[in-house]
């Protein structure tokens, strides 16, 4: 999947090669839900990628992203 998608969580080529695959997937989940048509909480989803991601790298904040 391209990082072109109008709504990008963070710069791909920053993220550790630890959650590639997981931001990839957090990209097409984020498309599929805003899409639904069903009602979708944009900030709660950008902080819940946001801490799973913190968590998965390890990293103590989001600018070591």
């Amino acid at each position: 999947m391209q990082d072109t998608l109008s709504y990008r969580l963070i710069d791909h080529a920053k993220v550790p090669s630890c959650a590639k695959e997981f931001l990839l997937y957090c990209d097409m989940e984020y498309e599929r839900r805003a899409n639904s048509g069903d009602a979708f909480d944009e900030a709660l989803f950008r902080n819940a990628v946001d801490l799973a991601l913190r968590k998965l790298c390890n990293t103590p904040d989001r600018s070591a992203l």
